[in-house]
């Protein structure tokens, strides 16, 4: 559950209701606030080009990963979280 304050999360924790957690939440939830909230947290994809690292598009770095993903004869499996 995410409570709010000023359209800020304020506090994460799991659901006591739920039948397979009971309310638990493994660390990573627990401190995911830090993260979203940390100034350094990336916000767009980057791409190296030899010594050099730029920020890129969303969609170019889908593309570029399903293309080494064919290429490789690898499954593409893409997960989207906002």
């Amino acid at each position: 559950m995410v409570h709010k304050q000023d359209g800020k999360i304020v506090k994460i924790q799991g659901d006591p209701n739920h039948p397979v957690t009971k309310g638990n939440i493994c660390n990573k939830v627990q401190n995911i606030i830090e993260r979203i909230y940390d100034p350094k947290r990336l916000k767009y994809p980057m791409k190296r080009t030899g010594a050099k690292i730029d920020g890129t598009r969303w969609l170019s770095s889908f593309a570029n990963l399903y293309t080494t993903c064919k290429r490789w004869r690898l499954p593409v499996f893409v997960c989207a979280w906002p």
